[in-house]
Protein backbone atom coordinates (compact mmCIF):
# COMPACT_ATOMS: atom_id res chain seq x y z
CA UNK A 1 0.00 0.00 0.00
CA UNK A 2 0.98 3.67 -0.26
CA UNK A 3 1.27 3.74 3.54
CA UNK A 4 3.70 0.82 3.49
CA UNK A 5 5.78 2.49 0.76
CA UNK A 6 5.91 5.71 2.76
CA UNK A 7 6.89 3.75 5.88
CA UNK A 8 10.22 2.92 4.22
CA UNK A 9 11.40 6.46 4.96
CA UNK A 10 11.79 5.31 8.56
CA UNK A 11 12.94 1.81 7.74
CA UNK A 12 12.98 -1.26 9.95
CA UNK A 13 13.50 1.00 12.94
CA UNK A 14 9.78 1.92 12.81
CA UNK A 15 8.72 -1.33 14.46
CA UNK A 16 11.93 -1.39 16.52
CA UNK A 17 11.10 1.99 18.01
CA UNK A 18 7.61 0.90 18.99
CA UNK A 19 9.13 -2.20 20.59
CA UNK A 20 11.60 -0.02 22.48
CA UNK A 21 8.73 2.10 23.73
CA UNK A 22 6.96 -1.02 24.97
CA UNK A 23 10.14 -1.96 26.84
CA UNK A 24 10.31 1.46 28.50
CA UNK A 25 6.61 1.41 29.19
CA UNK A 26 6.74 -1.81 31.21
CA UNK A 27 8.49 0.16 33.93
CA UNK A 28 5.67 2.70 34.09
CA UNK A 29 2.11 2.47 35.35
CA UNK A 30 -0.66 1.51 32.93
CA UNK A 31 -1.79 5.06 32.19
CA UNK A 32 1.70 6.37 31.44
CA UNK A 33 2.41 3.27 29.36
CA UNK A 34 -0.65 3.82 27.17
CA UNK A 35 0.09 7.53 26.76
CA UNK A 36 3.72 6.99 25.80
CA UNK A 37 2.91 4.23 23.31
CA UNK A 38 0.15 6.27 21.68
CA UNK A 39 2.37 9.34 21.40
CA UNK A 40 5.07 7.58 19.42
CA UNK A 41 2.51 5.92 17.15
CA UNK A 42 0.85 9.27 16.48
CA UNK A 43 4.10 11.14 15.82
CA UNK A 44 5.57 8.54 13.48
CA UNK A 45 2.35 8.10 11.53
CA UNK A 46 1.99 11.88 11.19
CA UNK A 47 5.52 11.98 9.78
CA UNK A 48 4.63 9.28 7.23
CA UNK A 49 1.45 11.11 6.20
CA UNK A 50 3.42 14.33 5.67
CA UNK A 51 5.93 12.51 3.48
CA UNK A 52 3.05 11.08 1.45
CA UNK A 53 1.54 14.53 1.05
CA UNK A 54 4.77 16.15 -0.15
CA UNK A 55 5.53 13.31 -2.57
CA UNK A 56 2.00 13.46 -3.99
CA UNK A 57 2.40 17.20 -4.59
CA UNK A 58 5.69 16.57 -6.38
CA UNK A 59 4.00 14.07 -8.67
CA UNK A 60 1.17 16.51 -9.42
CA UNK A 61 3.71 19.24 -10.15
CA UNK A 62 5.64 17.05 -12.59
CA UNK A 63 2.42 16.01 -14.32
CA UNK A 64 1.41 19.66 -14.78
CA UNK A 65 4.88 20.52 -16.01
CA UNK A 66 4.86 17.69 -18.57
CA UNK A 67 1.38 18.76 -19.74
CA UNK A 68 2.67 22.29 -20.33
CA UNK A 69 0.28 23.82 -17.78
CA UNK A 70 2.62 26.50 -16.46
CA UNK A 71 0.07 28.26 -14.23
CA UNK A 72 -0.88 25.03 -12.46
CA UNK A 73 2.75 23.96 -12.17
CA UNK A 74 3.63 27.27 -10.45
CA UNK A 75 0.60 27.01 -8.13
CA UNK A 76 1.63 23.47 -7.14
CA UNK A 77 5.25 24.53 -6.67
CA UNK A 78 4.10 27.29 -4.32
CA UNK A 79 1.93 24.86 -2.37
CA UNK A 80 4.83 22.40 -2.24
CA UNK A 81 7.05 25.13 -0.80
CA UNK A 82 4.54 25.86 1.97
CA UNK A 83 4.08 22.17 2.77
CA UNK A 84 7.84 21.63 2.88
CA UNK A 85 8.29 24.52 5.30
CA UNK A 86 5.70 22.99 7.66
CA UNK A 87 7.17 19.51 7.17
CA UNK A 88 10.68 20.73 8.04
CA UNK A 89 9.47 22.41 11.23
CA UNK A 90 7.51 19.33 12.33
CA UNK A 91 10.41 17.01 11.50
CA UNK A 92 12.84 19.14 13.52
CA UNK A 93 10.44 18.94 16.48
CA UNK A 94 10.12 15.17 16.06
CA UNK A 95 13.89 14.71 16.05
CA UNK A 96 14.23 16.82 19.22
CA UNK A 97 11.60 14.63 20.85
CA UNK A 98 13.56 11.50 19.96
CA UNK A 99 16.76 13.05 21.32
CA UNK A 100 15.06 14.01 24.58
CA UNK A 101 13.64 10.52 24.98
CA UNK A 102 17.03 9.03 24.26
CA UNK A 103 18.59 11.17 26.99
CA UNK A 104 15.86 10.23 29.44
CA UNK A 105 15.79 6.49 28.75
CA UNK A 106 19.29 5.63 27.56
CA UNK A 107 17.86 3.97 24.43
CA UNK A 108 19.43 5.05 21.14
CA UNK A 109 17.05 6.20 18.41
CA UNK A 110 19.93 7.23 16.14
CA UNK A 111 19.00 4.94 13.18
CA UNK A 112 15.48 6.36 13.02
CA UNK A 113 16.76 9.92 13.47
CA UNK A 114 19.23 9.45 10.61
CA UNK A 115 16.52 8.10 8.30
CA UNK A 116 14.15 10.93 9.19
CA UNK A 117 16.90 13.49 8.65
CA UNK A 118 17.85 12.03 5.28
CA UNK A 119 14.22 12.21 4.17
CA UNK A 120 13.96 15.83 5.35
CA UNK A 121 17.09 16.84 3.44
CA UNK A 122 15.92 15.06 0.28
CA UNK A 123 12.52 16.76 0.38
CA UNK A 124 14.00 20.18 1.12
CA UNK A 125 16.58 19.93 -1.68
CA UNK A 126 14.01 18.76 -4.22
CA UNK A 127 11.65 21.58 -3.27
CA UNK A 128 14.45 24.17 -3.56
CA UNK A 129 15.28 22.89 -7.05
CA UNK A 130 11.63 23.11 -8.11
CA UNK A 131 11.08 26.62 -6.72
CA UNK A 132 14.33 27.85 -8.25
CA UNK A 133 13.09 26.56 -11.61
CA UNK A 134 9.63 28.12 -11.33
CA UNK A 135 10.13 31.47 -9.57
CA UNK A 136 12.16 34.63 -9.89
CA UNK A 137 13.55 36.14 -6.70
CA UNK A 138 12.18 39.49 -5.53
CA UNK A 139 13.23 42.01 -2.89
CA UNK A 140 10.96 44.20 -0.80
CA UNK A 141 12.11 47.31 1.03
CA UNK A 142 9.71 49.16 3.33
CA UNK A 143 9.69 52.25 5.55
CA UNK A 144 7.11 53.87 7.82
CA UNK A 145 6.72 57.62 8.17
CA UNK A 146 6.53 57.46 11.99
CA UNK A 147 6.94 54.72 14.53
CA UNK A 148 4.35 55.80 17.14
CA UNK A 149 1.08 54.54 15.67
CA UNK A 150 -2.34 53.21 16.63
CA UNK A 151 -5.63 52.41 14.96
CA UNK A 152 -6.69 55.99 15.70
CA UNK A 153 -3.39 57.46 14.44
CA UNK A 154 -2.22 55.36 11.48
CA UNK A 155 1.19 55.39 9.89
CA UNK A 156 2.00 55.41 6.19
CA UNK A 157 4.11 52.56 4.86
CA UNK A 158 6.02 53.12 1.63
CA UNK A 159 8.09 50.55 -0.16
CA UNK A 160 9.30 48.98 -3.35
CA UNK A 161 8.95 45.51 -4.85
CA UNK A 162 11.84 44.75 -7.21
CA UNK A 163 13.62 41.87 -8.89
CA UNK A 164 16.96 40.74 -7.52
CA UNK A 165 18.72 42.94 -10.11
CA UNK A 166 16.95 46.03 -8.72
CA UNK A 167 14.36 46.43 -11.49
CA UNK A 168 11.02 47.41 -9.93
CA UNK A 169 7.81 45.49 -10.64
CA UNK A 170 6.22 48.27 -12.65
CA UNK A 171 2.52 49.11 -12.75
CA UNK A 172 1.30 45.88 -11.20
CA UNK A 173 -1.52 45.26 -8.76
CA UNK A 174 0.23 43.47 -5.92
CA UNK A 175 -0.87 42.12 -2.54
CA UNK A 176 1.08 43.47 0.43
CA UNK A 177 0.45 41.96 3.86
CA UNK A 178 1.21 44.07 6.92
CA UNK A 179 0.85 42.60 10.39
CA UNK A 180 -1.79 40.09 9.29
CA UNK A 181 -3.78 42.58 7.19
CA UNK A 182 -3.74 42.41 3.38
CA UNK A 183 -3.82 45.32 0.93
CA UNK A 184 -4.03 45.36 -2.85
CA UNK A 185 -2.06 48.25 -4.32
CA UNK A 186 -0.81 49.24 -7.77
CA UNK A 187 2.92 49.83 -8.02
CA UNK A 188 4.45 52.88 -9.68
CA UNK A 189 6.62 52.66 -12.84
CA UNK A 190 9.59 51.82 -10.60
CA UNK A 191 7.71 49.34 -8.38
CA UNK A 192 6.96 51.64 -5.45
CA UNK A 193 3.79 51.59 -3.34
CA UNK A 194 2.29 53.23 -0.26
CA UNK A 195 -0.28 52.01 2.28
CA UNK A 196 -2.06 53.78 5.16
CA UNK A 197 -1.55 51.32 8.01
CA UNK A 198 -3.86 51.06 11.02
CA UNK A 199 -2.71 48.23 13.34
CA UNK A 200 -5.55 45.91 14.36
CA UNK A 201 -4.50 42.52 15.73
CA UNK A 202 -0.77 43.13 16.25
CA UNK A 203 0.39 42.89 19.86
CA UNK A 204 1.04 46.24 21.50
CA UNK A 205 4.42 45.02 22.77
CA UNK A 206 5.61 44.34 19.20
CA UNK A 207 8.56 46.51 18.17
CA UNK A 208 8.52 45.41 14.52
CA UNK A 209 5.78 44.69 12.00
CA UNK A 210 6.35 42.42 9.01
CA UNK A 211 5.64 43.78 5.52
CA UNK A 212 5.34 41.04 2.88
CA UNK A 213 4.87 40.94 -0.87
CA UNK A 214 2.46 38.02 -1.45
CA UNK A 215 2.32 36.96 -5.11
CA UNK A 216 -0.71 35.01 -6.31
CA UNK A 217 -0.34 31.27 -6.83
CA UNK A 218 0.22 31.46 -10.59
CA UNK A 219 2.77 34.29 -10.41
CA UNK A 220 6.36 33.78 -11.58
CA UNK A 221 7.66 35.83 -8.63
CA UNK A 222 8.76 34.67 -5.20
CA UNK A 223 7.53 36.15 -1.94
CA UNK A 224 9.69 38.82 -0.25
CA UNK A 225 9.50 40.61 3.09
CA UNK A 226 10.91 43.39 5.24
CA UNK A 227 10.14 44.82 8.71
CA UNK A 228 9.42 48.31 9.99
CA UNK A 229 9.97 49.53 13.54
CA UNK A 230 6.83 50.52 15.45
CA UNK A 231 5.60 51.57 18.88
CA UNK A 232 1.90 50.64 19.02
CA UNK A 233 -0.74 52.05 21.37
CA UNK A 234 -4.02 50.22 21.84
CA UNK A 235 -7.54 51.58 21.44
CA UNK A 236 -10.81 50.29 22.87
CA UNK A 237 -13.42 49.58 20.19
CA UNK A 238 -17.07 48.78 20.73
CA UNK A 239 -19.55 46.23 19.43
CA UNK A 240 -22.63 47.52 17.63
CA UNK A 241 -25.77 45.57 16.73
CA UNK A 242 -24.65 42.52 18.70
CA UNK A 243 -27.35 39.99 17.91
CA UNK A 244 -27.53 36.85 20.05
CA UNK A 245 -30.33 34.79 21.65
CA UNK A 246 -31.79 36.02 24.94
CA UNK A 247 -32.39 32.46 26.13
CA UNK A 248 -30.70 29.16 25.31
CA UNK A 249 -30.58 25.55 26.41
CA UNK A 250 -28.22 22.62 25.98
CA UNK A 251 -27.75 21.61 22.32
CA UNK A 252 -29.50 24.71 20.99
CA UNK A 253 -28.01 26.09 17.78
CA UNK A 254 -26.73 29.53 18.78
CA UNK A 255 -25.92 32.22 16.20
CA UNK A 256 -24.10 35.48 16.77
CA UNK A 257 -23.52 38.54 14.64
CA UNK A 258 -22.49 42.15 15.10
CA UNK A 259 -20.12 44.88 14.03
CA UNK A 260 -16.96 46.29 15.62
CA UNK A 261 -16.37 50.04 15.38
CA UNK A 262 -14.00 52.65 16.75
CA UNK A 263 -15.22 56.26 16.60
CA UNK A 264 -17.63 55.36 13.79
CA UNK A 265 -14.88 53.62 11.79
CA UNK A 266 -15.39 49.90 11.23
CA UNK A 267 -12.58 47.55 12.26
CA UNK A 268 -11.55 44.90 9.70
CA UNK A 269 -9.58 41.67 10.25
CA UNK A 270 -9.99 41.58 14.03
CA UNK A 271 -10.05 38.05 15.55
CA UNK A 272 -12.71 37.64 18.26
CA UNK A 273 -13.75 34.96 20.71
CA UNK A 274 -17.25 34.49 22.11
CA UNK A 275 -17.58 32.75 25.45
CA UNK A 276 -19.71 32.41 28.53
CA UNK A 277 -18.49 31.65 32.04
CA UNK A 278 -14.94 31.34 30.60
CA UNK A 279 -16.10 28.54 28.29
CA UNK A 280 -15.22 29.26 24.67
CA UNK A 281 -18.22 28.98 22.36
CA UNK A 282 -16.77 30.01 19.00
CA UNK A 283 -14.19 32.25 17.31
CA UNK A 284 -14.65 34.60 14.37
CA UNK A 285 -12.98 37.47 12.51
CA UNK A 286 -14.45 40.77 11.34
CA UNK A 287 -14.81 41.23 7.58
CA UNK A 288 -14.15 44.27 5.36
CA UNK A 289 -17.26 45.98 6.80
CA UNK A 290 -16.23 45.29 10.39
CA UNK A 291 -18.97 42.68 10.70
CA UNK A 292 -18.69 39.26 12.29
CA UNK A 293 -20.87 36.20 12.64
CA UNK A 294 -20.56 32.77 14.19
CA UNK A 295 -22.57 29.73 15.17
CA UNK A 296 -22.20 26.90 17.64
CA UNK A 297 -24.12 24.31 19.62
CA UNK A 298 -24.65 25.39 23.21
CA UNK A 299 -22.64 23.14 25.55
CA UNK A 300 -23.79 21.23 28.62
CA UNK A 301 -21.26 22.62 31.11
CA UNK A 302 -22.89 26.03 31.63
CA UNK A 303 -25.01 26.59 34.73
CA UNK A 304 -28.65 27.45 34.27
CA UNK A 305 -29.96 30.90 35.11
CA UNK A 306 -28.71 34.33 34.12
CA UNK A 307 -25.37 34.26 32.31
CA UNK A 308 -23.65 36.46 29.72
CA UNK A 309 -22.29 36.08 26.22
CA UNK A 310 -18.91 37.81 26.25
CA UNK A 311 -17.21 38.85 23.04
CA UNK A 312 -13.56 39.85 23.32
CA UNK A 313 -10.16 40.04 21.71
CA UNK A 314 -6.99 38.40 22.93
CA UNK A 315 -5.05 40.49 25.47
CA UNK A 316 -2.65 43.27 24.45
CA UNK A 317 -3.91 43.74 20.89
CA UNK A 318 -3.82 47.00 18.95
CA UNK A 319 -7.62 47.06 19.00
CA UNK A 320 -9.22 45.80 22.21
CA UNK A 321 -12.85 44.71 22.51
CA UNK A 322 -14.86 43.39 25.43
CA UNK A 323 -18.64 43.44 25.35
CA UNK A 324 -21.30 41.35 27.06
CA UNK A 325 -24.96 40.54 26.58
CA UNK A 326 -27.16 38.86 29.17
CA UNK A 327 -28.61 35.46 28.30
CA UNK A 328 -30.88 33.17 30.30
CA UNK A 329 -29.83 29.51 30.28
CA UNK A 330 -32.84 27.20 30.56
CA UNK A 331 -32.79 23.89 32.40
CA UNK A 332 -32.73 20.90 30.08
CA UNK A 333 -34.63 17.87 31.30
CA UNK A 334 -32.73 14.61 31.00
CA UNK A 335 -33.79 11.00 31.02
CA UNK A 336 -31.87 7.95 32.12
CA UNK A 337 -32.71 4.73 30.39
CA UNK A 338 -31.42 1.40 31.66
CA UNK A 339 -31.87 -2.15 30.52
CA UNK A 340 -31.11 -5.19 32.58
CA UNK A 341 -30.21 -8.35 30.73
CA UNK A 342 -29.81 -11.97 31.91
CA UNK A 343 -31.66 -11.26 35.14
CA UNK A 344 -32.25 -14.29 37.32
CA UNK A 345 -34.59 -14.44 40.27
CA UNK A 346 -34.18 -16.90 43.09
CA UNK A 347 -36.86 -17.69 45.64
CA UNK A 348 -35.88 -18.65 49.13
CA UNK A 349 -38.51 -20.51 51.19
Amino acid sequence: TEYERAQTVIGDEYELNLSDYRTIATELDAEERAELYERVKTDQRAFIREVQRVRALRQEYRAAQQAGNRARARALARELSRETTNFSANTTALIKEYESLSNETGISFEPAIENINETRIDIENTTVNITNTEFRNTNLTAQINRSNISFANPGRITGQVALSNGTGLSGRVVTVAVGGQSYEVRTSPIGRFQIPYRPVAVRTNSTNVSVRYVPDNASVYRQASDTVGVNISSVNASVEAFDAPTSVAFRDSVRFKGRVVYNSRTVEALPLSIQTRNVSLTTTTTDARGEFQGATEFPANINDGEQAFVIQTQPNRSVQVESAQTVFVDVTQTQIRAQIKNRSISTVS
